[in-house]
């Protein structure tokens, strides 16, 4: 389960006036990364799909979704307290900034709207990689979502 408190060398991310309010694109191009990290060894021997935790990095800076809210910080500092190896995988480069994604996303993955299977870190990578670049996260990230949206329907 993860805690609401923000980690020691991260911030909330709440307020427009730290960031750019044009969402249009520009010039420059923004490195954008996927960092994922596997919750449990595998549990393809019981024909259950791993669950990963996964982050976007948008030149250095991490930007990762938990019931604090969407957080910002350094060196993937929402990796750290996991115990599996962490993968960092270049995704491609945006004209989109940080700034511009935070603005969009932000009203969408408030405090305390994080739900293990229906709104969670995967969730928030999977919008903000089509924000920023036009693709989806990964299917082998989003597989512990995908049997949690099945369960929900079958309810």
């Amino acid at each position: 389960m993860e805690s609401s408190a923000v980690p020691a060398g991260a911030s909330r991310v709440f307020s427009s006036r730290q960031f750019p309010s044009s969402a249009l694109p520009s010039q420059l191009r923004y490195k954008v990364q996927l960092a994922v990290t596997a919750l449990s060894p595998s549990t393809s021997i019981l024909g259950l799909p791993v669950a990963y935790h996964s982050s976007i990095v948008i030149n250095n800076e991490e930007y990762s979704f938990s019931r604090a809210g969407l957080v910002r910080c350094r060196h993937c500092l929402s990796h750290k307290h996991l115990h599996g190896p962490s993968l960092l995988l270049d995704m491609g480069e945006s004209a989109l900034s940080a700034g511009a994604m935070v603005k969009e996303l932000r009203s969408h993955f408030r405090e305390n709207t994080y739900d293990l299977l229906l709104k969670n870190c995967n969730h928030f990578s999977d919008c903000a990689l089509f924000f920023l670049l036009g693709q989806r996260l990964p299917e082998q990230y989003k597989a512990a979502e995908q049997l949690g949206a099945s369960v929900e329907r079958s309810m």
